[in-house]
């Protein structure tokens, strides 16, 4: 990992020490709520399975499970003197294995030095962020119900009725119609964290060394996406509409642009889209990898952004949006990274950043403009994926020979650049 990849991964502890202080005094979803086994947190226990995934190492596998076993016996029994149900107990499963092996390779870090050290407190430091990144979440999705009263959803319904294909509506008709699709794109929705864990996995190096890559791009999208909602609140179709959308649905040409102020606590979190954003960086985390992983990624991306809007989570603004901000991210996050040119990482994360703010700005303030000529919604969502590609393909190929590769030596452990 280079230091870029590095902060957002080893601060996250921190963060949650601070997180966890303030909903102790202010209120809100507590990061230490999500280990209680009472409280069952799906995404938290496929991320916890996921962790051990990217943990597990052939030398310590006998002794984690062992462990792990033990771990999850506790469990039980303590879900049992609280009378839970045996099935209902299941649900939080993997929780204990993670923490067995994450005790592990912290052991395993401390009895080691230089190098070895180095690459066993990263994959600790990998398999904790994966599963304490829910918590994290929780607690900025929180903050948007408390601090953004108002929500400009019909600002993005207008706009996607300015583009030539109504997808949105398409879809979920189409999910209306057909309710198993709609069950198996579900199941797509809710897999994001663990795909996630699968292509950590898969980034895991000859020697055994896990990567940051995936990990880190995910965190600071995760963070910087959050400060996003605060520019442009929205909630999704599900929750303005209901159940009319797609039917007997107001003209979006002369729909007042005007706040909404949703009534309940929703999240204000729909652009720009961070399931998009998520999926686009595991597609281009999988260049580097085997096609298989390379189709599966592609693959995976196409049916996500097929349930944000056949769930009607998202407008299809907000998956356009969600492109150039993956750039950006990508940009960033590949700053100083051996193998990479500094030039053209930092134009992508400039440039990508730019259509992003554009964009946000745009959708809030001048969708008048865009129903005054139509044909500028169409042009500008055109010129945005044109950019963003042409801004990853530049990346990717000013990357550096492999036998220019750097190493500085540091208080005499060597690090790789």
């Amino acid at each position: 990992m280079n230091a870029v990849e590095r902060i957002p991964i080893y601060l996250l502890t921190v963060a949650l020490i601070v997180i966890e202080v303030i909903t102790r005094v202010a209120g809100g979803p507590a990061p230490h709520q999500f280990l209680n086994p009472l409280n069952v947190h799906p995404d938290f226990t496929v991320a916890a399975i996921a962790g051990t995934l990217i943990a597990v190492r052939r030398a310590d596998l006998l002794p984690a499970l062992l462990l792990g076993l033990a771990f999850e016996a506790l469990r039980m029994m303590f879900l049992a003197w609280h009378h839970v149900s045996f099935g209902r107990s299941l649900t939080s499963t993997g929780v204990g294995f993670c923490c067995a092996f994450l005790m592990l390779t912290v052991l395993r870090a401390m009895r080691t030095r230089g190098a070895e050290r180095w690459k066993a407190l990263d994959t600790a430091a990998i398999a904790f962020a994966l599963p304490a990144t829910i918590p994290l979440l929780a607690f900025f999705l929180w903050l948007t119900t408390l601090f953004l009263p108002h929500a400009y959803d019909l600002n993005l319904y207008a706009f996607d009725a300015l583009l030539p294909v109504p997808a949105a509506q398409i879809l979920a008709l189409s999910f209306f119609h057909y309710p198993s699709l709609e069950q198996v794109f579900w199941f797509v929705y809710h897999a994001l964290i663990g795909v996630l864990g699968i292509y950590i996995v898969l980034e895991r190096k000859p020697d055994g060394q896990l990567g940051g890559h995936l990990m880190s791009r995910w965190l600071m999208a995760g963070c910087l996406g959050y400060i996003l909602y605060f520019m442009l609140p929205a909630v999704g179709p599900e929750v303005v509409f209901g159940g009319v959308f797609p039917f007997n649905m107001p003209d979006p040409n002369h729909v007042s642009l005007s706040a909404l102020s949703p009534s309940g606590d929703y999240p204000r979190s729909t652009i720009p889209s961070l399931h998009a954003t998520w999926a686009f960086l595991i597609v281009l985390a999988a260049r580097k990898m085997s096609l298989p992983a390379r189709v599966g990624a592609l693959m995976f991306m196409i049916a996500t952004l097929i349930s944000t809007l056949g769930l009607r989570q998202h407008y299809l603004i907000d998956l356009v949006v969600a492109v150039p901000f993956a750039v950006a991210i990508e940009g960033l996050a590949s700053f100083s990274s051996a193998g990479s040119s500094n030039r053209w990482c930092a134009t992508a994360a400039l440039g990508g950043m730019a259509m992003t703010l554009a964009w946000m700005l745009a959708l809030r303030y001048g969708v008048e403009v865009f129903r005054a000529a139509p044909w500028l919604a169409s042009t500008l969502v055109v010129c945005t994926l044109a950019a963003s590609g042409w801004l990853i393909s530049r990346q990717s190929a000013a990357r550096l020979p492999l036998g220019s590769l750097t190493w500085r030596r540091r208080t005499g452990v060597v690090i790789p650049v």
